[in-house]
């Protein structure tokens, strides 16, 4: 019952380790592609120390990995694979790579997933280890910002669309691209637009226009929902910067990158005002919004309230609600929770908690053939 959130750098960096270790407790965090690109980059922040530079990866990594998080697929492979007709959740849920089908122990189609990548790099992180690629490609990330001239694309922007007028604020630009996307007979041509946008290729472009063909589609959002998000946030960048509404701050088309990720939690959290202002236009009816510095104070009282509690309490609270948070004065996380799950309940917490050695041995015993299956698959998806 845990609330899926996905946080931005400025949020990460506002946490303390013990913060984030309580924010495990009531939220399971959704990692994107950007933020480990963002994490990276700073091995190369301090061009003058690169002892300085490491030590703050070292510490974010550590941080990170603290919430145990899952990383999400990369958004552009999610808007291709959409596009070619792989179904994508849109409601929360959370798309991960490298899954491992197989048949369970009963038979049963089930999916496996190993350590990813992502994680085992953090871990060296964590120790002060980078490999030269990686170094590489922190220097690449950094640079590529440096080099993006933002006010010389908004020009160009300018001179290609001349004529958007009346367009002044982040709510405006939603509204109008909300409108442009409807348009009939754009329809098709979204996929012409969506494909150059992620740098697909001739091949996937022609696919998916056979597979649109083929289909008697009419709408675009109905054809590849994610890929019409991951267009739609494209889109209200472009435009945002051309009238004004967005600034030509150079890290802003980093901090867009953040939103293509907002179909796979129910919470988003930043520190950044642009994020924050279109979340608050793109979020749909069932998500919510907590800031950064909203996040950091609801883990303050949190730790707060659990460090008042004796240990018998304690073990009642982990025991009888586990991810259920406190209702507590001006908790914006428990606001949220219980709008989403209703009042708190009790016996849904960590039950194992109070299992004898008996009943833990047996319920072990249960598990293992499915384990066993697992870790089989997982090992000849290797060779």
């Amino acid at each position: 019952m845990s609330l899926i959130l996905t946080f931005d750098k400025s949020s990460l960096q506002r946490l303390s380790h013990d913060e984030l270790i309580k924010l495990s407790t009531y939220y399971m965090v959704c990692i994107p592609h950007v933020l480990i690109f963002e994490l990276l980059g700073d091995l190369s922040k301090d061009e003058a120390s690169s002892e300085k530079s490491e030590k703050i990866v070292q510490s974010l990594s550590r941080n990170l990995r603290a919430v145990i998080p899952k990383i999400c697929a990369d958004s552009r492979g999610l808007a291709v694979g959409n596009l070619l007709g792989q179904p994508i959740p849109m409601d929360g849920r959370i798309p991960m790579a490298g899954g491992v089908q197989y048949l369970d122990h009963e038979g049963k189609l089930a999916v496996a997933y190993d350590v990813p990548q992502e994680m085992e790099a953090m871990f060296r992180w964590h120790l002060g280890k980078f490999n030269s690629d990686e170094r590489a490609t922190s220097l690449h990330w950094r640079q590529s910002i440096k080099a993006f001239d933002v006010e010389r694309y908004k020009k160009y922007l300018t001179k290609l669309h001349p004529k958007i007028d009346g367009l002044k604020t982040i709510s405006d630009v939603v509204g109008f691209v909300d409108n442009l996307l409807k348009l009939p007979n754009y329809q098709r041509e979204l996929i012409v637009i969506l494909c150059a946008e992620s740098m697909s290729g001739v091949r996937i472009k022609d696919e998916a226009l056979s597979r649109w063909d083929k289909g008697g589609w009419k709408s675009f959002e109905a054809f590849a929902p994610y890929g019409f998000h991951y267009l739609r946030i494209s889109l209200c960048f472009y435009i945002g910067l051309q009238v004004g509404a967005i600034s030509t701050r150079k890290s802003n088309w980093v901090d867009i990158e953040y939103l293509r990720y907002l179909p796979f939690c129910n919470v988003f959290s930043s520190g950044d005002k642009l994020q924050i202002d279109l979340a608050n236009a793109l979020l749909r009816k069932d998500q919510d919004l907590i800031t950064a510095d909203q996040l950091k104070s609801d883990m303050a009282k949190l730790l707060n309230w659990w460090d008042g509690l004796s240990k018998e309490a304690r073990f009642e609270e982990a025991a009888e609600y586990g991810s259920q948070p406190p209702e507590l004065p001006e908790l914006h996380t428990f606001s949220i929770w219980s709008k989403k799950h209703g009042k708190r309940k009790i016996g849904r917490g960590n039950l194992a908690l109070k299992m004898t050695e008996e009943e833990n041995k047996a319920l072990f015993e249960k598990l293992r053939p499915q384990m066993e299956v697992m870790e089989t698959a997982l090992k000849n998806a290797k060779k």
